[in-house]
């Protein structure tokens, strides 16, 4: 379902037995803002590192040659960016490797 409130507030109050599964793209899409949101702030103490955003909102496979050449120097500076875009692929592929919500569960821990 959309993480949004109101889209909860109805289902609580119409559908009280329901469980609430919030699905990959919105997920996915609300710690892009995250990651986006710091790459912003890394931007403005350091202007030379403009013009990477969609190197760190697109999923790897997408990327071209020069985008991982860059990501590669990116890589190098441990940036908070960096670790945010970490944290999204290990999302990536926990949604991708678990078959069910059991099988899920338990992947964050590890």
């Amino acid at each position: 379902m959309d993480m949004s409130a109101s889209y909860q507030a109805g289902v609580c109050e119409h559908l009280p037995w329901a469980a609430i599964t919030f699905d990959e793209f919105h997920v996915i899409q609300l710690v892009n803002r995250a990651v986006d949101a710091v790459r912003r702030q890394e931007v403005k103490r350091a202007p030379e590192r403009r013009r990477t955003r969609y190197i760190w909102l697109q999923d790897k496979h997408a990327w071209s040659n020069r985008q991982k050449a860059r990501f590669a120097e990116l890589k190098r500076r441990n940036l908070k960016t960096h670790r945010g875009f970490r944290f999204q692929e290990t999302l990536r592929e926990l949604f991708h490797s678990a078959q069910s919500a059991v099988q899920a569960e338990p992947l964050p821990d590890r």
